[in-house]
């Protein structure tokens, strides 16, 4: 098996010099944007899957999608499936989502972090120490995104029980960071998933 971690615009030329080393191989890929027909095109032996994790594999918490190669085998399937799960959550998806969830779970952690900073200011605001205000902002994401991860509740249901602690109180400064992470990072990705060719130029160009 190999990874193949590369940025969509160098893919072709490192899959034209591992070539020989990779055919009749399982190749994983997290190059944005390239569909499975131009890698089998380029290295017809090989078994490809193409997937998308993020920023939170490195806490063991990375939702990653992926979608398997024309050529793979069901053992394969298990055995990404096995890979994947050692950074988090995983799930198979056909491969017309992979670009929007690239800009939706790809850039997922901006969205977060931006919430998280808006929290923890708006916890300084009101004279909380600065690791305090912190601490509660990450954990009140953390815990909110289990409620829903496990089905206890939806969205909608929290933000109603949350009018009831006093979340107005902040409402106008997270409402601001809210939107500008609305407009922020899926945007940006999605807009240059859609300026990127659908795979890189042959060599030479």
């Amino acid at each position: 098996m190999f990874f193949l971690c590369t940025r969509p615009g160098d893919t072709e030329n490192v899959l034209v010099e591992i070539k020989d080393e990779v055919s009749g191989k399982l190749v994983v890929s997290t190059a944005a944007i390239i569909p499975l027909e131009f890698y089998e095109s380029v290295v017809p032996g090989a078994r490809f899957v193409r997937t998308m994790p993020n920023v939170a594999a490195m806490g063991g918490e990375s939702f990653t999608a992926y979608c398997m190669g024309s050529n793979t085998t069901l053992r394969d399937k298990e055995t990404v499936e096995r890979l994947l799960g050692t950074m988090g959550s995983c799930m198979e998806v056909e491969e017309k989502y992979m670009d929007p969830v690239t800009g939706l779970s790809g850039s997922g952690p901006a969205y977060i972090a931006i919430v998280i900073d808006a929290l923890t200011y708006a916890g300084l605001r009101v004279g909380l120490p600065r690791e305090l205000s912190k601490v509660a902002a990450a954990q009140s994401v953390l815990g909110t995104a289990k409620l829903i991860m496990e089905g206890v509740s939806v969205p909608s249901e929290i933000e109603e029980m949350g009018d009831d602690a006093g979340r107005h109180h902040h409402r106008g400064h997270l409402r601001d960071r809210g939107r500008k992470a609305e407009e922020g990072p899926h945007e940006r990705r999605a807009g240059r998933n859609q300026q990127m060719p659908q795979h890189p130029p042959p060599l030479g160009e």
